[in-house]
């Protein structure tokens, strides 16, 4: 398994550059190889360019191909469905679909896979992030990138999350990080960080049950520990606890999504919708009723 630092060139994403790169490759799919032109294109510098080009393949919007032997960028289906119901990418929601595969991509992303599937501190600073993100990486068999890498992908990790209103104070601000608005790193009065539980109402139900379908890979059941506790499942990547999962299971069961089944001692999931276009579409429309 190769591992990835900092190859963000120290630039979180920013409020409008999904869009914006989707819309340039429509046109040229071959901008981001085409420095200059897509320097002029995207209104971006040069290291911005190969961040939005590295951002939008490791949240799983885009893809390489080729194209008579030239190397192109294409969207995936997850950007063309987003694009249909989501254009201007204003809803958070549509962020912790992007946050779920940017969380479960251990080569592109390793310290964000890291954090939300293997560091189990609620509360943390820089030094015992780097410090146990270190003693990972070693466990695993590899060497440690340089110290400052890894302090670049702490503070990427901060802006892209950080939750505080003094700082976040326009969602027009295209400075910002719309990953904010999933309000799951917070400050502490200690100058620390804190991580905070998603809610009902700040992750949809809809959108949890399409990455629970994408973790599962066409498997009609599974247990609920797995759900909560295995590499890649959304109690991992959502941080969440037994109670929030159970409290979301039972919305979905509502809106005939899945059964839970506790008989005979047993605790699983029985799925009943497996399409992860029709949940998708169903949460989007949703939203216009």
């Amino acid at each position: 398994m190769s591992y990835s630092f900092a190859r963000h060139e120290t630039f979180h994403i920013r409020t409008g550059w999904f869009r914006k790169g989707l819309d340039a490759i429509e046109k040229n799919n071959h901008i981001f190889l085409e420095t200059i032109l897509a320097m002029d294109e995207l209104g971006i510098g040069k290291n911005m360019v190969s961040a939005l080009r590295y951002w939008m393949k490791t949240a799983g919007l885009t893809e390489v191909d080729f194209n008579k032997r030239k190397k192109i960028q294409v969207k995936k289906k997850l950007a063309k469905e987003i694009l249909e119901y989501d254009e201007y990418f204003e809803d958070p929601a549509t962020f912790w679909l992007l946050h779920f595969n940017i969380a479960t991509n251990k080569e592109s992303a390793t310290s964000w896979y890291w954090f939300f599937n293997q560091f189990n501190h609620l509360e943390f600073n820089e030094e015992l992030f780097i410090e146990r993100l270190k003693k990972y990486i070693k466990r695993t068999g590899e060497e440690p990138p340089a110290k400052t890498s890894l302090e670049r992908d702490f503070k990427v990790f901060r802006r892209m999350y950080l939750y505080d209103p003094e700082e976040n104070i326009s969602p027009e601000n295209s400075m910002e990080s719309p990953f904010r608005e999933l309000k799951l790193l917070v400050k502490t009065d200690e100058g620390n960080y804190r991580v905070q539980r998603p809610d009902v109402d700040n992750l949809p139900p809809r959108i949890l049950y399409y990455c629970l379908l994408d973790s599962l890979d066409n498997e009609d059941s599974v247990n609920i520990e797995e759900v909560l506790n295995d590499e890649g499942s959304i109690g991992k990547v959502f941080k969440l606890n037994m109670t929030l999962l159970h409290e979301y299971l039972e919305h979905l069961q509502e809106l005939d999504y899945l059964r839970l089944d506790r008989q005979a001692g047993l605790n699983s999931i029985k799925l009943k919708k497996l399409s992860k276009g029709e949940v998708l579409a169903e949460y989007y429309n949703s939203k216009l009723r």
